[in-house]
């Protein structure tokens, strides 16, 4: 579903104050912008629905950015596999269902 979290990455600065700010980005691999991210949080959303037939995987390249002058930077792969989704339709556990109910039972009885 369009907005599903994926995956968060979390980097981490030992810098104090703004510096210590990061911001997320990705910088590569985004095929067709299937994905967003939130630039403060680092969470890795669905953008689009994803088609299993025209791309199996994704190989995200994900930067943070921090505060500093000059910024200073980190990246990290993130891999993301499509998956079948189980598109298989409910079924009862039981073949046939049997019940008896007395004449006269009143509205709202439970089989």
């Amino acid at each position: 579903t369009v907005g599903t979290s994926v995956v968060t990455v979390l980097a981490s600065d030992k810098d104090h104050g703004d510096n210590a700010k990061l911001s997320y980005s990705i910088i590569s691999g985004n095929v067709g912008n299937a994905f967003s991210l939130d630039p403060v949080l680092g969470t890795v959303r669905l953008a689009r629905s994803l088609d299993l037939t025209s791309t199996a995987e994704y190989m995200l390249v994900v930067r943070a950015v921090d505060g500093g002058d000059p910024p200073l930077t980190a990246s990290l792969p993130v891999h993301i596999m499509v998956v079948m989704a189980d598109n298989a339709p409910p079924r009862f556990l039981q073949r046939e269902v049997a019940a008896e109910l007395y004449e006269g039972e009143p509205t709202g009885t439970v089989v």
